[in-house]
This record gives C-alpha cells, structure tokens and sequence, in this order.
C-alpha cells in the first residue's frame, strides 16, 4: 500500500479597515501598496479602536437617557433634569441638574477607565461640588452623589456597548460582502482588550484594540440577496 503526503499551509491576511458613520460619497478606491511576508504573534482578528466624541452630543445622549429619573435614598428623592459634561485637566467633570429633595448642580470630578475582565467603563470619583441657593441641601446632595455617579457609569457603558457594536456590524457587514453567498462572518468572539479614555479639552478620545477569532459559518441572508 502506498502512503499518502499531507502538506499543511496557513493563510493569514493582514489589512486596514475603517467604518464610519458618514453616509456621503464613497472614499475612492486606493492601490494596494506592495506586499510583504507576515506572521502574527497571535490567532484570531486583531482591529485597532478609535472614537473622538465631543463633550456636547455625549451630554445630550446622556441628558436624554437620565433626564427625568428619579433617585430615591433614605425617604429621600431627587430628580435628574439635565447633565453636561466638561474637562479639568485630565479628569472628567459631570454636572448634574436635580430637582427635589435636593435642588441646584451637583457637579462629580471622575477619572474613567476601562475594565477588561469585566468590559465595563469605570468612573472613579474623585470629589464632588454641590452648588445650590439652600446650602442645608448640600448634605441631601452628599447622599445621592456616588449613585448618581453609578448611574451615568452605567448609561455611559450602554453607550459605549452599543457604539462597539454599530462598529462590528457594520465591519461583518462589509466582510460579508467579499464572501461567497453561503457563507458568513462572525465577530461574536471579539472582545475589547484595551481601551484608552483621554480627557480632552474638546471631548473625550477614546483608542484601543478589539481582538478575537473571526469564524465563517453559513449565511442566513435572503437567497434574494445572494450574489
């Protein structure tokens, strides 16, 4: 009996992608520049991560998500009717309107993070100014300040999630227009692995990397969109 040789290979591709959200004309295509051998250092999908998002549309998506909530602590409530957010330096300021037991600005100084383990944004407070015409509303405001803060914490990471997420499926998107028909991408498997957060003058600068295997499985796209 004769034997049979089996040869193993590996393809890896290496590329460039941008999504954006501008829906204007299309980028005109650009020549590929020469290419040269490369080997990663590790399996799977590795996309750098970038986002500029200025101070004024961050304060109104937030505004919109907490405006008229209403906090309850120790019999106590107070209500959000407005944030804005602005820079110190290199730390964060929220400005938080309430109404209630506790009416004025109650402005929170946070230094944010980023968890990988947990994929979670992190504001670390660091101080907190209570500005109202009462001054005695001042230890009201002192109850609610770490909760308000958890609170825009956590629309801020649902911001964040869903911005992430825009961004993957626009990409498997875009891949899955290079594929055959049967086939798919799926980006389930990607993660965030570091992300960056620069408190700018002018917004918020936020870089990392997104990594993870990308698989192919088969497409559940209608035979009508089959190429």
């Amino acid at each position: 009996q004769g034997s049979v040789a089996r040869v193993q290979t590996a393809v890896w591709l290496a590329f460039r992608a941008a999504v954006s959200g501008d829906h204007g004309s299309a980028v005109a295509p650009i020549p590929l520049p020469a290419l040269v051998p490369y080997r990663p250092t590790e399996p799977g999908l590795k996309l750098a991560l970038g986002l500029r998002l200025d101070y004024p549309k961050v304060s109104t998506a937030l505004s919109q998500r907490l405006a008229g909530e209403t906090l309850k602590l120790e019999g106590r409530e107070v209500t959000i009717t407005g944030l804005d957010l602005s820079a110190k330096g290199e730390d964060l300021v929220l400005a938080a309107e309430l109404t209630g037991g506790a009416t004025g600005r109650l402005s929170v100084l946070a230094r944010p993070g980023f968890d990988p383990a947990g994929q979670t944004l992190r504001l670390e407070q660091l101080g907190f100014v209570f500005d109202a015409a009462d001054s005695d509303q001042g230890l009201i405001a002192g109850l609610f300040h770490d909760r308000i803060r958890e609170r825009i914490e956590s629309e801020a990471n649902a911001m964040l999630v869903e911005r992430i997420r825009g961004l993957m499926d626009a990409l498997g998107a875009r891949l899955a227009e290079e594929l055959p028909p049967e086939l798919a991408p799926d980006l389930s498997g990607l993660r965030v692995t570091e992300l960056r957060i620069g408190v700018l003058e002018t917004g918020l600068e936020i870089a990392g990397s997104v990594a993870g295997p990308l698989r192919l499985g088969p497409s559940s796209r209608p035979a009508s969109l089959n190429r």
